[in-house]
């Protein structure tokens, strides 16, 4: 495989498709044609845009009156180690410390082992940044997400692309459109929690991996007791009534992570996971303790998850 590219598959059926002009892929099998639309592959099956219109027209509108985003390009280039908007400092810098500690201790001794750059799916990808700082380090990157809107979706990648190029590409968890065993990371950053299912969405994950790659969890929200990821559900919901007028239940996402869950999807999988447990500063290393000193369920945690079969 061209190391700067990578076989497409179809998202319905993982047939290789076939390359009918630069822009146009078709699947020899069921003779769909995707198109890439503004530098973005629509690599989404009829199906799945059906089934997922209202979750994204719902998240849309929440991240828009949130204020998420950004009209210039120099926001977009500086995440996450700054928030030119100053709307969502502190968001930023737990991801920033993240994505060091994920650099470090994952992306380039993997990268060592193997000798050369690594091929990376970036999956939630957001509006992209977690691609555009990968692929400034040297590595092949992949974008996909279901938005694409230019404010927050995979329509902001383009104020990257002065920068470095990387492929970006609109899909599922569930129905990733690239052909087996060929990336080398597998990363969900911000985004696993919003599974509909953690076991298909790992299952399909671990299907383009290859072999000896890792798949990368981080920046979800991870707690100790189930009971205390459910009272934070429907926190979120009632607040997402509350606020945006939306009904988040329409969708059953899985939201949160606990220990025992993922222990759970290594024992069905045969992953072993490593859990890194970056260091927020002593405020966040506090709040478990001030919690429940004020009778308060217990803040979530955002651990660094690094499965390998």
């Amino acid at each position: 495989m061209d190391e700067t590219s990578f076989p497409w598959a179809c998202p319905t059926c993982r047939t290789p498709l076939e390359v009918v002009d630069p822009c146009v892929l078709r699947c020899p099998r069921d003779g769909l044609a995707y198109e890439q639309i503004e530098n973005i592959w629509r690599l989404l099956a009829p199906e799945k845009a059906a089934y997922y219109r209202r979750f994204v027209d719902d998240y849309e509108v929440v991240r828009r009156e949130e204020q998420w985003g950004s009209e210039g390009g120099a926001y977009y280039r500086a995440l996450p180690f700054q928030d030119l908007s100053g709307r969502n400092r502190e968001i930023w810098r737990i991801r920033a410390i993240s994505y060091r500690v994920m650099l470090k201790q994952v992306v380039q001794p993997l990268s060592r082992a193997r000798g050369r750059p690594l091929r990376i799916l970036d999956t939630g990808a957001g509006n992209g940044w977690i691609s555009h700082r990968l692929a400034c380090e040297g590595h092949h990157l992949l974008a996909t997400d279901l938005r694409v809107d230019s404010a927050d979706g995979l329509g902001a990648c383009s104020w990257y692309m002065d920068d470095v190029f990387f492929e970006i590409a609109q899909a599922t968890f569930e129905q990733i459109p690239l052909c087996d065993d060929i990336m080398d990371l597998v990363i969900f950053g911000g985004s696993f929690h919003y599974a509909t299912s953690y076991a298909e969405t790992l299952c399909e994950a671990l299907r383009v991996l290859h072999p000896d790659g890792q798949v990368v969890i981080l920046d979800s929200p991870v707690y100790r007791h189930m009971q205390s990821g459910e009272q934070m559900v429907r926190e979120l919901y009632g607040r997402l009534r509350r606020d945006h007028g939306i009904d988040a239940g329409t969708l059953s996402h899985e939201n949160y992570l606990t220990l025992e869950r993922i222990r759970d999807l290594g024992r069905h999988f045969e992953v072993d996971w490593r859990v890194i447990k970056p260091f927020y500063g002593l405020r966040w290393a506090l709040a478990p303790w001030r919690a429940r000193l004020r009778g308060r369920r217990e803040p979530a945690r955002f651990y660094i998850f690094v499965g390998q079969r």
